[in-house]
């Protein structure tokens, strides 16, 4: 028996009451049903159909899952008296971590009420509206080719017109991760997890191919043993995108103790392109600025590069853990959700008024004529009017530890100035993402020499 919990009928009940509503139906008629309210307020529970309501659920249908995870999390953090208003007296009343309230919520998004939620989604992109019907390709084949990937040909085996070095990066053939140990041990398609059905396990044969257990270990570990990830657990879940794995580590020091936490989770969409989220990375504050990032996230780059067979990779995150905000965008992380750019715009105007900077100059100074010239995330990260800032002075108070030294002002604006955001990079794509990237890698060589 399936349990199914609606969302909308666990709010607390207790406080609310049901009234006759007029409400709007199709072809613009008025009708009246019976909805729960707000005694205090009148206020309507759920929103009436049509009009701006069917233009938000349009909305909601055309988001990616990262973007809707990205969106409830705002809501958690904006407005968690709310969000626990929502769970009161569910049967899941008692959820505490963040993770597991997200995904609860993420589960039922579309009992929400529309007025909780809306100034969190993107803007609705006329470019997405049309990406339905691509090529005559309708929306009912696009949701079969879901459910029969295929796995693209080797670029290997195409007339691609790219260098032999260029094929073989594109590969994973170049890097500090030996291929050769990708395959010893078990498979992640046979791992004993449990709870895995064989629908599970083609997801995951599908997805991972013959990498095996150990293999992913191998990559998510330290070259020289500084640390090591254990593979914990692997989780097969079935949404309106894609069959989806969320794989999870422990990230163990020297002597074996748990020091931190590594979760991905990867599919493929229906071109057969590996597509990876990075969910979380959660390292001890003694181990903050170590670098352990920095190796995970390299080695594990080369291996979506040979897992996607040499195709594009999308990489997508939440950029929200306080030096991430900038260190993201100068790993070539772009923008992901549409209205970004313009929220970014703001905020780095308000930061200049708090700070007493003159943003004109300070543009100017950094090479650009106007406000409207920064289009990517690594373009805000970057200005620098050759002034030095006190880091620790601008950080949100709750990064107030983290965060000292001083920077240039792209940096004291990521860390004080700029909100989360979602990032997204593309690799084996000749794209902007990736040559920020290798930039900022090239960068970082010179200087650790």
């Amino acid at each position: 028996m399936e349990l199914y919990i609606d969302l909308g009928k666990a709010f607390n009940t207790a406080r609310l009451v049901k009234k006759p509503v007029q409400v709007h139906g199709k072809n613009g008629k008025i009708f009246t049903r019976m909805q729960w309210v707000y005694p205090a307020t009148d206020e309507v529970v759920f929103e009436e159909p049509g009009g701006r309501h069917d233009e938000y659920h349009n909305r909601l249908k055309k988001m990616s899952d990262e973007e809707k995870r990205f969106a409830l999390q705002q809501l958690y953090k904006n407005k968690p008296d709310k969000v626990r208003l929502l769970l009161h007296n569910s049967d899941f009343h008692d959820l505490q971590t963040e993770h597991s309230i997200i995904n609860y919520l993420h589960h039922h998004i579309h009992n929400i009420p529309q007025h909780m939620l809306e100034e969190y989604l993107p803007t609705l992109d006329n470019n997405r509206q049309e990406t339905s019907n691509i090529d005559g390709v309708s929306e009912q084949e696009s949701e079969k080719s879901k459910n029969n990937f295929k796995i693209p040909i080797s670029l290997k085996h195409t007339d691609h017109g790219l260098t032999s070095k260029e094929v073989k990066k594109r590969h994973g053939e170049i890097g500090d991760i030996d291929l050769s140990k990708l395959r010893m041990g078990t498979k992640v398609s046979d791992f004993d997890g449990g709870n895995l059905d064989g629908d599970d396990r083609k997801v995951l044969s599908h997805i991972f191919k013959d990498i095996t257990t150990e293999g992913l270990e191998y990559v998510f570990s330290h070259p020289k043993g500084e640390f090591t990830c254990s593979f914990t657990d692997v989780m097969v879940y079935n949404n309106e995108d894609y069959p989806k794995a969320n794989i999870n580590f422990d990230i163990l020091d020297k002597e074996g103790s748990t020091i931190g936490f590594v979760s991905r989770t990867l599919w493929r969409n229906e071109e057969g392109h590996l597509c990876v989220y990075n969910d979380e990375l959660s390292i001890d504050k003694e181990y903050t600025g170590s670098g352990m990032g920095d190796v995970l996230y390299k080695r594990s780059e080369q291996l979506w590069r040979h897992l996607s067979g040499g195709h594009p990779v999308e990489i997508s995150l939440s950029a929200n853990i306080s030096v991430g905000v900038y260190a993201w965008a100068k790993k070539g992380f772009d923008f992901k959700m549409p209205n970004e750019l313009q929220r970014t715009k703001n905020e780095l105007e308000k930061f200049c008024i708090e700070n007493n900077i003159d943003l004109g100059k300070a543009l100017k100074k950094s090479g650009y004529n106007s406000i409207d010239d920064l289009k990517h995330s690594w373009d805000f990260a970057t200005l620098d009017d050759d002034k030095e800032y006190d880091l620790n002075s601008v950080a949100p108070k709750y990064f107030k530890k983290e965060i000292k030294g001083t920077g240039h002002l792209g940096k004291a604006f990521m860390l004080g100035g700029k909100s989360e955001w979602l990032g997204k990079k593309v690799l084996n794509a000749d794209d902007h993402t990736e040559k920020v990237g290798d930039i900022h890698d090239e960068f970082n060589k010179r200087r650790v020499k």
